[in-house]
């Protein structure tokens, strides 16, 4: 695949009424939903992953993986919260997170493990 590209456009999914993961290999510091429209992302790298306005993204999910020994943190943007919380992070290597937003300033996690 192509830098950038996801699993969606390759595969044809991207106008399927009901499958659209789209998935990312994030090595950089990484502002989902603005850098790819993917929701599945894979963090390549010990980066900080910024959350869009979780106003402007109601129900919108994000599956967020560790692939690497070292800390992935995830900020929501300016004046939301992820759980309560102005941070959340995946301290080790596999560790997964699922959040979704309810459309106000909250991004809730729905799924925390460690594979």
């Amino acid at each position: 695949m192509q830098d950038r590209e996801t699993w969606d456009d390759r595969y044809g999914l991207i106008n399927h009424p009901y499958l659209h993961f789209g998935t990312v290999f994030a090595g950089a510091a990484f502002a989902a939903g603005v850098d790819s429209g993917a929701s599945v992302i894979l963090a390549t790298a010990a980066i900080t992953i910024t959350l869009p306005p979780a106003v402007e993204n109601k129900g919108k999910a994000f599956w967020i993986k560790n692939t690497i020994v070292g800390v992935i943190t995830i900020n929501p943007s300016v004046g939301d919260l992820i759980d309560g919380a102005i941070t959340q992070s995946l301290p080790d290597q596999y560790d997964v997170m699922l959040v979704v937003s309810d459309g106000t300033t909250n991004w809730w996690v729905l799924s925390f493990s460690n594979l």
